[in-house]
């Protein structure tokens, strides 16, 4: 039976019949030698391979005419085609016929020997090998490859992303392959503010506000007379069209202080969190008209039922008019920082004030303003006194903010309460920011999810999503070639994206 030749797909078998072939061992070896001075011999610089040839005889049985015809266009190619002998089913070589293909016509049979000429000299599988990459024991994403053939051949990828990527980076036995920018990041960080609070004290925004809350906490529980304070006793009253609401005080005939409470929660910002840095605004009226009226106004922050920060504003005297403030602030274990002074009521001539206290870091600022003109947003365009005040403190730097307690309270035994203004307004609004609060945006990358990166071994092409993309390429990148044996090839990719899933495929080739 003849040996079966499958030429560019077609069989042989069906015009000729095999009677001899003949394969050298390996392709033409050239080696470099170089004569060194006066030396006996030579030095050995290397060697390279040429092509090689293989001689197939064959006889032609019958019609030797329209075979011979067919013969001819079969064997008329421009370029090398794969041919496959049946004694090596599973290899081909990439071959074309050399010189004149005569043939002997002898009593209805012809006889011929068909030359062919590999020019790469070896064969190859008909089959790729493929590969699958895992991350090993130290986290890095590797192939192993075995190369069963006798010469070097290429390695090609697929390597389909599972987020975004900006880089990839193969490190094989006989160099590196890489493509994108392994500088390139996931995006930036920015700062923002977040105002969480902003409350206008309308009467419409009496919902906002709980009434005498077991939430609301402050910091003088115990009068200097050592009765406690009749805390979050009274009630306000929200008049429409007022700019807040009026305070009102019940009877109170014992040496403390008594008054209702206003109560709300602090939201965490955008990131979930309550211990960063932070702007709180009170606006209020205080004022005294007469000497035999007092009156207290605390704003407070807190940290569950702690106090973390507090504002008073007070008149305790009922022998003059005078203007006092208390700024303090608390530390976890307690730790008491605490400033106060006089509000020099030459200078400050109204009763509108803004109250404010913020953190930045370790540094705790408190700052009161009485207001000559206002400005844009919640800014004092102009004002007639101010007193500012930072402590920093490290261990107020994490300590969370989660509500605020605003109490107006009334001197002991009965004393006269101010009217504050006209309308009886005290607290008029409220903004809670945080502020220089970290945020990610995400930067458009190279390489997206599902992107499938491709790089052809045996072209040296790479290609994204079925388009080429050289230039994607890093200068001084290798193509990837594998010797003969057992190797590791190494992948690496953005240190913000998730691990690819790369396949590899080789194909073996045997002299």
């Amino acid at each position: 039976m003849s040996l079966s030749v499958l030429v560019n797909g077609v069989e042989l078998n069906d015009y000729l019949q095999v009677t001899d072939l003949r394969r050298g061992i390996g392709p033409e070896r050239k080696n470099s030698l170089q004569k060194l001075g006066m030396t006996h011999g030579e030095q050995y610089l290397g060697y390279s391979k040429g092509s090689t040839t293989y001689e197939m005889d064959f006889i032609l049985r019958y019609d030797l005419i329209s075979k011979r015809r067919e013969l001819a266009g079969i064997l008329d190619v421009s370029d090398p085609v794969p041919v496959i002998f049946g004694d090596e089913p599973d290899k081909y070589v990439m071959a074309i016929p050399d010189g004149d293909t005569n043939v002997d016509e002898k009593h209805f049979f012809g006889y011929g020997t068909i030359v062919w000429v590999i020019p790469t000299g070896y064969s190859e599988s008909v089959s790729e090998s493929e590969y699958i990459a895992n991350l090993n024991s130290d986290g890095v994403l590797m192939m192993e490859i075995e190369n069963n053939g006798t010469e070097t051949t290429e390695l090609s990828f697929d390597a389909t992303m599972t987020s975004d990527n900006g880089f990839l980076g193969v490190v094989g036995p006989l160099g590196a392959f890489e493509v994108g920018n392994a500088a390139e990041v996931d995006g930036h960080t920015y700062q923002r503010t977040d105002v969480v609070a902003k409350n206008h004290l309308r009467p419409s925004d009496e919902q906002n506000w709980e009434l005498n809350s077991t939430k609301a906490k402050t910091y003088y529980p115990i009068a200097v007379s050592g009765i406690p304070n009749r805390f979050g006793e009274g009630s306000f009253n929200w008049t429409a069209g007022s700019e807040g609401p009026t305070p009102v005080f019940p009877n109170n005939p014992t040496e403390c202080w008594v008054g209702p409470t206003l109560y709300r929660d602090i939201p965490v910002n955008s990131n979930g969190e309550n211990t960063g840095n932070f702007e709180a605004m009170w606006r209020c009226n205080f004022k005294t008209q007469t000497p035999k009226e007092s009156i207290r106004e605390e704003f407070n922050l807190v940290n569950g039922d702690q106090v973390v920060a507090a504002i008073v504003l007070r008149d305790s005297s009922n022998t003059k008019t005078e203007a006092k403030f208390e700024l303090m602030c608390y530390t976890p274990d307690g730790t008491k920082y605490y400033q106060g002074g006089s509000i020099d009521l030459k200078k400050a001539t109204g009763s509108w004030f803004d109250v404010r206290v913020s953190r930045v870091g370790s540094a705790i600022t408190f700052r009161l303003t009485q207001i000559r003109k206002l400005g844009t947003n919640d800014n004092v365009a102009q004002y007639n006194w101010q007193y500012q005040k930072k402590f920093t403190v490290a261990e107020m730097a994490d300590v969370p903010i989660t509500g605020t307690t605003y109490w107006p309270h009334a001197k002991w035994n009965n004393a006269a309460v101010p009217k504050l203004n006209s309308k009886g307004e005290s607290i008029t609004n409220f903004v809670f920011r945080w502020i220089n609060v970290d945020k990610w945006a995400d930067d458009p990358n190279r390489y997206s999810a599902d992107d499938v990166l491709h790089y052809d071994g045996t072209t040296g092409k790479f290609y994204v999503n079925q388009l080429l993309a050289m230039n994607d390429i890093i200068q001084g990148s290798v193509d990837l070639r594998i010797p003969p044996g057992t190797w590791y090839v190494e992948f690496y990719y953005s240190d913000f994206a998730e691990t690819p899933i790369v396949t590899g495929t080789l194909r073996e080739r045997w002299l």
